[in-house]
C-alpha cells in the first residue's frame, strides 16, 4: 500500500505537469488515419461518454474540461478537470466525496479515462475519478491500444506485466484498480473482464476494505471475488 500511495503521488504530479504542458486541441488523432487533426465533434462525443460514469459516481450533474485528449485507431484517452454543471470550480459538496475532498483528504478534481469506439459508440474501458488510485501503466498492453495514445512518460515498457486487479471496498461500493464505485453485480462483471485481460489468472486476490465496511459486506466481496475468478478461469478454459 505504501508503494501504491507513492505511485499515486507521483502520478498526480505527472498529471499536473501534463495539464500544464499539453493543449487538448493539438493532441487529437483521427480514428481513420494517423494524421493529427482537430475534431471537436469527436472530442465532444468522447467527453459525453466519460461524463456518464462521472455523474453516476458523484451523484450530481457535472461538466468536463479536457486537459489532454487523443484518439487513435478507435481508442481515446482523456485527462479532464471536473467542473460544476455551470462550468465553475467543483467543490464536491453533495457528493460521496465531500468529506474526502474538503477535509484534508486525498482527492483531486480530475478524471482519467480510456475508451474504445465499438460499432460507432464510445465505450468506457477504464476510468479513475478524483485520482484516488493510479491508472495502470500497462493500459496500452492490457486493452490493446496504441502506446502513443498516452502522454509521454505515462506508460511503462511495451512488455510490462498486467498487474493483479486491486479490489477495494468502501461500505457498499467496490472498486477495481481504482475505478469508479460499483455494486456487487457490477463489480463481479468488471473483475471478470479485468481477469480475462490477463495472460495468467492469479491463484488468489485479497480484497482491501475501508474501516467502516461491515463484516457482512466484506464476506460478500470475498465471495464475489472468488466467484469471478472461477468464472474467468472457466472462460479461459483453465
Amino acid at each position: 500500500m505504501k508503494a501504491k500511495l507513492l505511485f499515486s503521488i507521483l502520478f498526480i504530479a505527472l498529471c499536473l505537469f501534463v495539464y500544464a504542458c499539453k493543449n487538448a486541441d493539438t493532441n487529437t488523432t483521427s480514428d481513420t488515419n494517423q494524421n493529427t487533426t482537430t475534431d471537436e465533434s469527436q472530442k465532444a462525443a468522447v467527453l459525453a461518454a466519460v461524463k456518464v460514469p462521472v455523474e453516476k459516481e458523484l451523484t450530481i450533474p457535472v461538466e468536463l474540461k479536457a486537459d489532454y485528449f487523443k484518439a487513435e485507431n478507435n481508442a481515446a484517452f482523456v485527462l479532464a478537470t471536473i467542473l460544476k454543471s455551470d462550468g465553475s470550480k467543483m467543490d464536491f459538496k453533495g457528493t460521496p466525496y465531500d468529506e474526502q475532498a474538503n477535509i484534508g483528504g486525498s482527492f483531486s478534481d480530475g478524471v482519467v479515462c480510456l475508451l474504445k469506439n465499438e460499432n460507432g459508440t464510445w465505450k468506457v474501458k477504464a476510468i479513475t475519478v478524483g485520482a484516488t488510485d493510479v491508472p495502470d501503466g500497462c493500459w496500452h498492453r492490457e486493452f490493446k491500444v496504441p502506446r502513443s495514445l498516452f502522454p509521454e512518460g505515462m506508460t511503462a515498457d511495451d512488455d510490462c506485466p498486467v498487474q493483479v486487479p486491486f479490489v477495494f471496498a468502501h461500505k457498499s461500493k467496490i472498486t477495481v484498480n481504482g475505478g469508479i464505485g460499483l455494486n456487487l453485480e457490477e463489480f463481479k462483471e468488471e473483475l471478470i473482464q479485468a481477469l480475462l485481460r490477463m495472460d495468467t489468472i492469479p491463484d488468489s486476490i485479497d480484497p482491501s476494505f475501508s474501516e467502516d465496511t461491515g463484516a457482512g459486506m466484506r464476506e460478500k466481496v470475498r465471495k464475489t471475488t472468488t466467484e469471478a475468478m472461477e468464472e474467468a478461469k472457466k472462460a479461459k478454459g483453465k
